[in-house]
């Protein structure tokens, strides 16, 4: 019975060594046997003091595990910061005749800090600096402060003790240790080296005693998660960082006037703040761990300081503060500084508070996007690049995604810049976009938005178009198609690079900060064609081509034979009419029998031939044209954003791939023959034949009247 309770007394010394946050060196248990102790040899107690209200971004740190007294106590986890100024005292309150009996079972009193009913059995008054153990004086042995660099740092010793039990109790920490302080801890002279010693008898005594006490816990912890616009966690490819303030709540409940403090962490020295870097890891999150409070509370805000390129940062601040019970709650509709106005639109959902002082926060950054492409010809498909003839109307389409939180940005412009041979049609701009399953069309009627028309130098007309507040909250995190019609003008570009038409996207790069603007920019072209003959006698050769003062006629028919006016360039160059123009509804060939027809699409045209060279015939039905010219748009596209903006496709090269991939011209050749006429065939004969018709003629009638004369008489 007496071994057990010897083994019982050992093993509840020992139980108060183990604190699953501040681990102590404490009380070991006694070996087996009986056990000598050398009452004469003094003994040292060398506290490393470590802090734990350096707030970190990773998990919560620990350091558990039962106490030995040895440096294998160490702290290795790199949360902890050694430091210095933190004020321990020493008090005994056994002597050397108490541990010899406690460590040979001769003493069944149990030393604890707490007796059975959880009242304190050693306390401490600060007022007089003294301190009982179950109401009995304890002896004041020294008081000592961390102090050193290096590996000494947050170190300090009590040297010479004699054999004994003894309490240390840290009293004051420095001002930036706001959490409470260590836990008191009880401390044999000597103490069993548990780690080599075992029940035979062989007992290992340690004299001197490592002790590394770290603050008790902390006192809240904040977990945010940063997502896409499609709720798409960041990863080490897209960061967010973020800083963290504070201030203090006073004795009355408020909080002081003037600036926040920029929260900031502590260098090895104990001593040195270095900034507090708070960036998202590969799972889109940030933990801070560690959130202390003050004696009355500690106000916190967290602000946005960059997000990856494109992608809008909101530098509205979060505002939470921690309780000094260990609460950690949202400043929502307070009324007081840190009012978060039910946090913001960058905030998923509702922010939750979990078991313990956590609170999770989800926030979605947002990037914007814009496409544009012109209608196919004749079609319903959405092309980038497409062909057109001159006196056409061209539509485009505009696909532009609009940010949960784009009611808060100064600036949300759409425009669009066509070069000089289109001109946009502003009053044709519709915008939609599906809602609720519901489809919504909005048009300048509406005044859900301006559009007001621009032009630049060497531009055709554009336009920009912002929306009113009321109609941001409508798209607000919807997808919208932007449609307008444009018409292609006598300015256009005939085949070679093409007409381009450019639309940019303008937005605020930040909520709550520096109006610094990203801008978005995508391109479609349209290209317009030409077809050329030339005219030839009897055979295609360079010598039957028509020479000076021959020229032929033509009228231009589109594929159903009707007539398409035409506009007098220069010698033997004509293009398509517009549709506001007076043109000419014939053609006529230029220098050696050339005519240029320009403005034309891919499509079946007809030349209808109205007067030709002298002694040779008209065509007998009209020459077909057909354009079939098959052109490939290479765009330069960037990805990357810049501090300005993002290019997403611009307009590189073109090639042409029918026709000649200069001048995208058609050529043809155009055949006339002589017509058939009865020639003159000598002169005399043919006076001859008349002279004797005359004579048979004049004998004939002399026969006839000559004889009814004769019968008369």
């Amino acid at each position: 019975m007496k071994r057990k309770i010897q083994k019982t007394l050992a093993w509840l010394l020992m139980l108060a060594l183990v604190v699953t946050v501040l681990p102590f060196g404490a009380l070991a248990a006694a070996p087996e046997d009986k056990t000598i102790i050398d009452t004469t040899k003094p003994g040292s107690i060398t506290v490393t003091k470590y802090q734990t209200v350096n707030i970190s971004t990773g998990s919560t740190p620990t350091h558990t595990g039962n106490a030995t007294g040895t440096t294998n106590d160490a702290v290795t986890d790199t949360s902890y910061k050694p430091l210095n100024g933190a004020t321990f005292k020493l008090f005994k309150i056994a002597d050397a005749d108490a541990v010899e009996k406690y460590y040979n079972g001769m003493d069944n009193a149990a030393y604890t800090l707490k007796d059975a009913a959880n009242n304190d059995r050693f306390v401490y008054d600060s007022d007089t600096d003294t301190a009982t153990f179950d109401g009995q004086p304890a002896t004041l042995i020294d008081t000592k402060t961390t102090a050193g660099t290096d590996v000494n740092a947050g170190k300090c010793t009590f040297p010479g003790l004699s054999v004994g039990i003894y309490v240390l109790k840290e009293v004051t920490a420095p001002d930036q240790i706001t959490t409470p302080l260590a836990e008191t801890c009880l401390i044999s002279i000597p103490m069993v080296n548990t780690a080599t010693s075992n029940n035979n008898g062989n007992a290992e005594w340690m004299y001197d005693v490592h002790v590394y006490p770290k603050n008790h816990e902390s006192t809240g912890t904040l977990e945010l998660t940063k997502w896409d616009q499609n709720d798409v966690a960041f990863d080490n490819s897209r960061k967010a960082t973020f800083e963290l303030y504070k201030k203090e709540f006073q004795a009355d409940g408020t909080l002081p006037t003037g600036d926040w403090t920029l929260v900031t962490s502590t260098s090895t020295d104990g001593t040195t703040p270095i900034p507090l870097t708070l960036t998202t890891g590969d799972d889109g999150k940030i933990i801070l761990a560690n959130l202390p409070a003050n004696l009355y509370g500690t106000q916190y805000k967290l602000v946005e300081v960059s997000a990856p390129n494109g992608f809008i940062v909101n530098k509205t601040p979060l505002y939470f503060k921690v309780t000094t019970n260990n609460e950690i709650t949202w400043n929502a509709n307070s009324g007081e500084e840190g009012d978060c106005n039910n946090l913001n639109t960058g905030v998923v959902g509702t922010p939750t508070e979990e078991t313990g002082p956590k609170l999770s926060v989800t926030l979605r950054n947002e990037q914007l996007s814009l496409t544009k492409h012109v209608q196919k010809n004749g079609g319903d498909t959405w092309e980038t690049d497409e062909q057109y003839r001159l006196d056409d109307t061209i539509t485009y389409q505009l696909t532009i995604y609009v940010p949960r939180n784009v009611s808060e940005l100064n600036t949300f412009i759409i425009a669009d810049m066509p070069d000089a041979g289109i001109n946009d049609d502003i009053n044709s701009i519709q915008v939609s976009y599906v809602k609720d399953e519901t489809t919504h069309t909005l048009t300048t009627e509406s005044n859900a938005f301006t559009a007001t028309e621009t032009s630049a130098n060497g531009k055709g007309k554009g336009f920009t178009l912002t929306f009113n507040d009321t109609v941001k909250g409508n798209i607000a995190g919807q997808t919208i198609t932007v449609t307008y019609t444009a018409k292609f003008t006598d300015k256009a570009v005939i085949a070679g690079d093409g007409n381009g038409n450019t639309a940019t996207l303008t937005y605020s790069k930040f909520i709550g900060g520096s109006d610094d603007k990203y801008v978005i920019t995508d391109e479609a072209r349209v290209y317009t064609y030409q077809y050329q003959i030339t005219k030839y006698k009897d055979s295609v050769a360079d010598s039957n081509k028509l020479g000076t003062g021959e020229t032929v006629s033509f009228q231009l028919l589109d594929k159903d034979k009707n007539l398409i006016d035409v506009i007098n360039i220069s010698n033997g160059v004509y293009r398509v009419a517009l549709p506001t123009e007076t043109g000419l509804d014939t053609m006529t060939t230029g220098d050696q029998g050339k005519l240029q027809i320009q403005g034309l699409e891919n499509e079946t045209y007809y030349l209808k031939e109205t007067k030709t060279i002298n002694n040779y015939n008209l065509l007998s039905k009209p020459f077909e044209i057909k354009l079939d010219v098959t052109r490939t748009t290479t765009w330069s596209e960037d990805g990357a954003y810049g501090e300005t903006g993002q290019v997403v496709k611009t307009y590189s090269a073109v090639d042409t791939t029918t026709f000649n991939p200069t001048d995208a011209m058609g050529t043809g050749t155009i055949v006339n023959k002589k017509g058939f006429v009865l020639p003159q065939t000598g002169s005399m004969g043919y006076l001859l034949f008349c002279a004797v018709g005359i004579v048979l003629i004049a004998g004939g009638t002399m026969l006839i009247f000559g004889g009814r004369k004769k019968k008369i008489r």
